[in-house]
């Protein structure tokens, strides 16, 4: 059914593939048999390998300019710098946006989200054990340190949008193991949490500043970011386009961005179905 309402089979089938790839993939692994040691190194490394991208990803925005990412192929199929990082300019960052190894800024940000979280995880919940040594604790902190770095220099506001909403999932879950009672009472006498949570506050709000994001949000929320805007125009067509077409197929061509991709209806088809 899925791909007899697209707009052609073959766009079915894309857009069916891209749905069905990665989460045939999810479910595959977790059937996979594996012990807690296995476990533990598989995450291991994986949190290796994020810190190197993270870190590329830092020295990348900071000390590569535009010229030197163009040298080094940084460019679009047309052979032009991507449009993405040129919007840190229009914010008055004259720096390109990190990106590391990844296809781009965006898809950085949501790599980042995952190891911000299992890092904070491993800080918040496993306190016994390996993790029980203040020197691993503080490891743990420049991890999530780099990580979080690295997820502003991004300058991804949708990235910024699923740590706070993954942060605020990951907490009512915390409060639906534990009880409301308990939580509460855990949390109104553990000094340190609050004192924590108070550095955190404070190191994220001195991050925005410093980066620059924050200039970003300001200009998006004020209606000064034409990338914003057209979000936002996009996102009510759709909802007048939905009027006359409840089912949505088509609806990814409806707003001011469509317009970019008129020579190419297929692409904007295949996210709508």
């Amino acid at each position: 059914a899925y791909i007899l309402v697209a707009a052609t089979i073959s766009i079915g089938v894309y857009g069916f593939r891209n749905y069905f790839e990665p989460l045939a993939v999810f479910f595959l692994v977790r059937l996979m048999p594996f012990s807690r040691r296995e476990m533990t190194r598989l995450l291991v490394l994986l949190t290796a390998v994020a810190v190197v991208v993270a870190l590329f990803g830092i020295y990348q925005a900071r000390f590569i300019d535009f010229p030197t990412m163009v040298s080094m192929g940084y460019l679009d199929e047309f052979g032009n710098l991507p449009f993405a990082f040129k919007t840190a300019l229009q914010d008055g960052v004259p720096r390109p946006r990190a990106i590391s190894t990844v296809t781009g800024p965006n898809q950085l940000a949501i790599y980042l989200n995952i190891f911000i979280l299992l890092t904070g995880y491993a800080l918040v919940r496993l306190r016994s054990g390996a993790f029980r040594s203040l020197a691993r604790q503080a490891v743990l902190v420049v991890l999530l340190a780099i990580y979080v770095l690295c997820l502003l220099l991004t300058y991804s506001r949708g990235g910024l949008l699923a740590l706070a909403v993954s942060l605020l999932g990951t907490g009512l879950i915390v409060i639906y193991e534990r009880g409301v009672k308990r939580t509460w009472h855990e949390l109104i006498h553990n000094r340190w949490l609050w004192l924590a949570m108070a550095a955190a506050a404070v190191a994220a709000v001195g991050g925005l500043v410093v980066t620059g994001f924050a200039r970003r949000i300001w200009r998006g929320l004020t209606g000064q970011d034409p990338a914003a805007l057209g979000h936002l125009t996009s996102l009510n067509d759709a909802l007048g386009f939905l009027t006359y077409n409840p089912l949505g197929i088509g609806m990814g061509m409806a707003g001011p961005r469509a317009l970019r991709f008129t020579l190419d209806a297929q692409i904007q088809h295949t996210e709508s179905t």
